[in-house]
């Protein structure tokens, strides 16, 4: 949760984003390559899926649009992401987003890279190497 420091001196608490951050199973598609399994996976290209930090949700409340921006919402999940990361060893973290160039883009700037499709749905898996 991204809080406006200023605001809250004040007793009055502006959300201006969030962000939800899990470790959950990432499930591997049978077109992914053996190399970027193994890749993920670190030992072995024979799985079939890995534990993996996911940032389920990132948002910001669109009434304070200039007060924080997309970059400084990711950065805050990514810092967190690293905290896990250092405590539980994960070798990536990964989301789902739409398949919305703009999207796709943003995602890509801050060093996200397409996985594959989610399983069915109309979403695309990104990951980024912790």
């Amino acid at each position: 949760m991204i809080i406006d420091r200023e605001a809250y001196v004040s007793d009055k608490v502006i959300l201006l984003g969030y962000y939800t951050i899990t470790i959950k199973t990432l499930d591997f598609g049978q077109n992914l390559s053996k190399s970027k399994i193994k890749r993920i996976g670190g030992f072995t290209a024979d799985i079939t899926s890995t534990e993996a930090i996911l940032i389920g949700q990132l948002g910001k409340d669109y009434n304070h649009n200039n007060e924080i921006d997309g970059k400084t919402l990711i950065n805050y999940a990514i810092e967190t992401v690293y905290a896990i990361h250092n405590l539980a060893g994960r070798r990536i973290v990964f989301l789902e987003c739409s398949d919305n160039e703009k999207i796709v883009k943003f995602y890509q700037d801050n060093g996200f890279i397409f996985l594959q499709n989610s399983g069915g749905s109309d979403y695309l898996q990104m990951i980024r190497y912790l």
